[in-house]
């Protein structure tokens, strides 16, 4: 591993992938992805303390708050539609969804925020030490049914 690698807390983290969030994330994310390579190359992210004290740099403290700023979820009634596109002929009748999350659903959700932090730290970890083991982090998800309209 060359770096710390963001990319896999979007599609862990629930609404990510939307452009806003990756406009938003794409400085701060490389910011604190050369500020890591930086420490490492220069020999001092060597222990589990030095890449603990990391995310307190001003650098990896903006990333966490764009995750932050970019929840965007609220309790309330949510549409889905499902596009697909392949390179094969198929059929498919496009169809919309609903589904609906409630407070509970949302405040269970933003649990996640704290394990973006641990997982920033577990990775970074892995890339710096090679015989740190990663804690299993519990994700929070919500499986709501979805109602075709």
């Amino acid at each position: 591993m060359t770096g710390v690698q963001t990319c896999a807390l979007p599609i862990l983290f629930i609404r990510f992938q939307h452009k806003q969030f990756k406009t938003h994330s794409k400085k701060p994310s490389a910011d604190a992805i050369d500020k890591y390579n930086l420490l490492k190359a220069s020999g001092k992210l060597n222990t589990e303390e030095q890449i603990d004290a990391l995310v307190s740099e001003p650098e990896f403290d903006k990333i966490l708050k764009v995750f932050d700023s970019e929840f965007i979820w609220a309790a309330g009634k949510y549409t889905v539609t499902f596009e697909f596109d392949s390179p094969n002929k198929f059929t498919y009748q496009k169809s919309k969804y609903t589904f609906n999350l409630n407070q509970n659903d949302i405040e269970i959700l933003r649990t996640n925020l704290n394990n973006i932090k641990d997982s920033l730290i577990q990775t970074a970890k892995a890339g710096v030490i090679p015989e740190y083991q990663s804690a299993e982090i519990s994700w929070q998800w919500r499986y709501p049914e979805l109602i075709e309209e």
